[in-house]
């Protein structure tokens, strides 16, 4: 399982977090990126339906009810949960590349601020100047980073990022770091690039 980049998103109410996040997936989105999305409100607020199935086990004593339904499976979980935890449950569920938050100023993951007159909080790597290509350039920088502490690679064919297990993923980099590292002029190994272009010949 990958290590997700974790980034949240702070400003004043209506300096567009919502909108710049809705951007930000659908760039990263294009270019085959799993990102999962948090939203954080102080409102008591739930998004089950009083009188629906769903509310009904809820309200008989169920703390995680799941409506399967043919386009979506929701898990609602009937406690308040901290963004660490909630983080964890998004990686039981599924293996993603970057998880944005709105709404949480969580001294414990990177903040990109939206609105550059908010004050700044410690834990800023970011301040939105409005070129969102400088900024998803920014958070791709930040996901590669983290593929590299954890030892990951990246595989695409056509352009398109096939997902990898870790059995395939070991198997590769021990393959080509162990054929890289015989061979004349290499030292020490950061990172490797290889790419393989096929030539279709006429019969």
């Amino acid at each position: 399982m990958k290590t997700p980049t974790v980034l949240g998103l702070y400003g004043y109410s209506g300096s567009g977090k919502t909108t710049l996040i809705e951007q930000i997936i659908d760039y990263l989105s294009q270019e085959d990126y799993h990102i999962a999305a948090i939203k954080k409100t102080p409102k008591s607020y739930t998004m089950d339906t009083p009188g629906s199935d769903t509310w009904k086990y809820a309200h008989a004593g169920a703390s995680l009810v799941v409506f399967l339904t043919g386009v979506e499976s929701s898990f609602i979980l009937k406690k308040q949960a901290t963004i660490k935890e909630t983080i964890d449950h998004i990686n039981a569920f599924d293996d993603v590349d970057v998880i944005l938050i709105e709404g949480s100023m969580d001294g414990s993951y990177p903040q990109i601020r939206v609105d550059a007159s908010k004050p700044e909080l410690n834990n800023t790597v970011y301040t939105y100047d409005g070129d969102i290509n400088k900024l998803i350039g920014f958070i791709k920088k930040r996901i590669q980073r983290v593929d590299i502490m954890g030892q990951s690679i990246e595989l695409k064919v056509n352009g398109k990022r096939i997902p990898l297990t870790e059995f395939p993923k070991d198997v590769i980099k021990s393959t080509i770091l162990g054929m890289i590292s015989s061979l004349k002029g290499v030292d020490d190994i950061d990172e490797v690039s290889i790419q393989i272009s096929m030539k279709k010949t006429e019969e």
